[in-house]
């Protein structure tokens, strides 16, 4: 991929279509976006809502191992630059009401104009620990020799595996630059560049007018008051949590409201795991084909 197609990714450059606007019961459709980048907090979130029945979460990471059904669509997506009818996978193939991470924050601002009744939340964190972060549990991990190689060879057994990738790879390449795929060059100061400006540009969408910044809200997870965080937080989504409620939520999560979930050591684990798991069956299903083989020439 040249670098003027690599920047064709960036929200600010793709062109003004004739905006979209779910036509669906207010009721049905998307109620939450969490808008922020991959390691900023979003499954703790996700996690955090279906814990209090706020509604079934559309998360990145399960196009891969649940939602292999909704592949085609997100092809669509990437070819039309999000210009499509997003009904068409959160409700039609939902439900959902929560969504989060890649593939949908690539394509934030047509999400946004489509669900104008949603409300979004921004999650951030310090970009050096976020670039830290995301390196340790997605980069090194997606980079090791094995797991490449295995990772490779399975668009040969698997009929969906390589389609994945082509959507996976479109993230990798928005985050960390044209040469990411070709290379596996992670660039540091591309990626934290791109961070900022996509908060900032985010950020600044918002806040140009009331209507819109009325339904936005920003989670740093750098803030101290954590606590005090979460009750904004409910306020927001306008969700009330009794006293023994929060009591509670205090003696499961060690003194803190919000859940932790997600950690960089799980994040590694569950990509080797599903990997190893789809290699395994690779496997079995060749040693059947030549079984087969060996009984038919035989």
């Amino acid at each position: 991929m040249t670098e003027k197609q690599a920047k064709e990714i960036k929200q600010s450059d793709i062109p003004k279509l004739k905006r979209r606007v779910s036509q669906a019961n207010i009721h049905d459709q998307l109620k939450l976006f969490l808008i922020g980048s991959r390691r900023t907090g979003t499954v703790t979130l996700t996690s955090l809502l279906e814990e209090i029945g706020f509604g079934k979460k559309y998360h990145g990471w399960t196009l891969w191992w649940e939602r292999r059904r909704d592949i085609p669509f997100w092809e669509k997506v990437l070819k039309n630059k999000g210009n499509v009818e997003w009904d068409e996978l959160f409700i039609k193939h939902g439900p959902f009401h929560v969504t989060s991470d890649e593939p949908s924050i690539l394509f934030w601002r047509q999400l946004v104009e489509y669900y104008p009744k949603m409300k979004i939340i921004l999650t951030t964190r310090d970009a050096n620990k976020w670039y830290k972060s995301y390196h340790n549990a997605i980069c090194k991990t997606i980079s090791n020799p094995i797991l490449l190689w295995t990772a490779r060879k399975l668009k040969y057994f698997i009929p969906f595996a390589n389609r994945y990738f082509e959507i996976f790879r479109y993230g990798l390449i928005a985050t960390f630059g044209p040469n990411t795929i070709k290379d596996l060059k992670f660039d540091k100061e591309y990626a934290i560049n791109g961070f900022n400006q996509r908060n900032n540009e985010i950020i600044k969408y918002f806040h140009q007018n009331q209507d819109e910044k009325n339904r936005f809200m920003i989670i740093d997870w750098d803030r101290k008051d954590k606590n005090v965080m979460f009750l904004e937080l409910m306020n927001f989504l306008d969700i009330s949590l009794s006293k023994k409620e929060l009591e509670l939520r205090m003696t499961i999560n060690n003194g803190n409201y919000f859940p932790h979930r997600n950690n960089t050591a799980k994040m590694k684990r569950d990509i080797v795991v599903y990997l190893c798991e789809y290699l395994t069956i690779c496997i079995v299903i060749t040693v059947i084909i030549l079984i087969l083989i060996v009984i038919i020439m035989g």
